[in-house]
C-alpha cells in the first residue's frame, strides 16, 4: 500500500482524474498492536477528516466546525467522538466541495471491532462520486463478500508477487546450495523453492524468515529431506511463526529479552547498539567500568558493537537487528509486526 501511495504514477493519474479540482490523497494504516486510534473507526475518520481539511481549509466553515469560545461553553477541538465524526462525514457528502479525494486504507483485518460496522463506513465513503478508495485486507470472507465481487477491481498479492518471491528464495538459497546439495537433488530443491512460494501467500516477511532458517540449515549441512522437515515445521501464519521463534529462545535469555524488547518498544527512535550493550551489562559494574574507559575509542565502540550484535542474533533470533555503519549502529525490530 505504501508503494502505491508513494508511486509518482499514482499521483499523476489521480491529478488527471481530479482535473481542475483540488486533489486530496489521504492514507490510513490499521494496526492492531498500536494505539486505540490506530485500530478504530474513530482513528480512521479523524485521520481522513484532517487530510481533507488540511488541503481544503475553507471546508471547515462549510461543515459547521467553527466553535464559539464563550466562557460558558469553551471549545474543545480535541474531543472528536465517533458520533460527531460520522455526522461530519454525513454533511461532507452533501457539501459542495471543490476537491477530489483518494483514500488509501490498509489492513482492514487489523481493525478492532465489528467488521460489519467498518464495511458500512467504507461503503458509505465509496458511494460519494468524488471519492476513490483503495483498500487492503487479508482474504477474510466478510471483506471478500463486500468488496471482492468485481475481479477487475481486486488484486491478490500472492498472485502479483509469486514470481518475485520465487526468484528471491531461489537466489538466497542457490548461492550456498551447490556446495551442500548434489546436482542429483536439484529437482527436490526446486520443489522446495516452489513450496516456499506457495505457502508464503504473498507475505515477503514470512519468506525472509523461512529462507533465513533454511540457509542456517544449509550451513549446518542439512540434507534436502531435513530442509523439507524444517519447512514443514515452520508455521505459515506470521503470528504463530513469531511465537515459535519466542519459544525457541533459551529460558536463561527470556528475561533479558523481555527487558530489551520493552526498551525498544518505548523508545521514540532507535537507540545505539552500544546503549543496549550497557543495558545488558547493567548488573556487572566491573565490566561497565571497563567499557566506560575502553569503549570511548573508535576501536572500543566497534568491539562493543560486535559483542552486542552477536547477542542480538544468538539470543533473540534476529527479531532485533543492528543497522547502520560500524561505530554508529542502531537497534530496531526486524519488522514492526
Amino acid at each position: 500500500m505504501k508503494y502505491l501511495c508513494d508511486c509518482p504514477q499514482t499521483e499523476t493519474r489521480l491529478r488527471q482524474w481530479a482535473d481542475q479540482s483540488k486533489l486530496v490523497i489521504a492514507t490510513f494504516y490499521f494496526w492492531r498492536s498500536g494505539t486505540e486510534l490506530q485500530c478504530s473507526q474513530r482513528g480512521l475518520l479523524r485521520q481522513l477528516l484532517y487530510e481533507i481539511l488540511r488541503v481544503s481549509p475553507e471546508t471547515i466553515s462549510a461543515l459547521g466546525l467553527i466553535q464559539s469560545k464563550s466562557p460558558s461553553q469553551p471549545a474543545d477541538p480535541g474531543e472528536w467522538s465517533l458520533h460527531r465524526l460520522r455526522e461530519v462525514f454525513s454533511r461532507l457528502k452533501t457539501t459542495g466541495l471543490d476537491a477530489k479525494l483518494c483514500l488509501f486504507i490498509d489492513g482492514l483485518d487489523e481493525y478492532k471491532g465489528e467488521h460489519i460496522d467498518l464495511i458500512e463506513i467504507v461503503q458509505s465513503l465509496a458511494s460519494v462520486p468524488w471519492i476513490k478508495l483503495c483498500i487492503s485486507s487479508r482474504r477474510w470472507p466478510c471483506f471478500e463478500d463486500a468488496f471482492g465481487g468485481d475481479p477487475k477491481r481486486k488484486i491478490y498479492l500472492e498472485e502479483l508477487t509469486q514470481n518475485d518471491i520465487y526468484r528471491f528464495a531461489n537466489s538466497r538459497l542457490s548461492d550456498i546450495r551447490r556446495t551442500e546439495i548434489g546436482p542429483a537433488q536439484d529437482q527436490q530443491y526446486l520443489s522446495l523453492v516452489s513450496e516456499i512460494t506457495r505457502k508464503a501467500e504473498g507475505v515477503f516477511l514470512w519468506v525472509f524468515l523461512v529462507v533465513r532458517s533454511l540457509r542456517n540449515g544449509l550451513v549446518n549441512g542439512d540434507s534436502i529431506d531435513m530442509l523439507q522437515q524444517r519447512l514443514d515445521e515452520l508455521p505459515s501464519d506470521l503470528e504463530l511463526f513469531f511465537e515459535a521463534m519466542f519459544n525457541s529462545v533459551d529460558n536463561v535469555y527470556r528475561t533479558p529479552m523481555a527487558v530489551t524488547f520493552r526498551v525498544a518498544l518505548q523508545t521514540t527512535s532507535p537507540m545505539t547498539l552500544v546503549t543496549y550493550w550497557f543495558l545488558d551489562e547493567q548488573h556487572n559494574p566491573e565490566k561497565v567500568k571497563w567499557a566506560q574507559e575502553y569503549g570511548t575509542s573508535e576501536e572500543g565502540i566497534q568491539t562493543l558493537e560486535l559483542d552486542m550484535r552477536r547477542r542480538l542474533y544468538g539470543r533473540y533470533k534476529g527479531l532485533l537487528e543492528a543497522t547502520g555503519t560500524a561505530g554508529k549502529q542502531k537497534v530496531d525490530f526486524l519488522h514492526r509486526t
